[in-house]
């Protein structure tokens, strides 16, 4: 799978952020990770001014 898409990842648990990034990186996405929902809402409100 070939894929353009961007993929936000959130979870407290490095390992977990590391093994998901993995994953989904293998399949193509773009993977963004933070460890806290602030953290999230603040990448995504600055993805959204573009």
């Amino acid at each position: 799978m070939t894929s353009s898409k961007t993929v936000l990842v959130v979870d407290d648990e490095q390992d977990i952020l590391d093994l998901v990034r993995f994953s989904l990186s293998k399949e193509g996405y773009q993977v963004t990770c933070t460890t806290t929902g602030e953290a999230a809402i603040e990448r995504i409100r600055a993805l959204a001014r573009f």
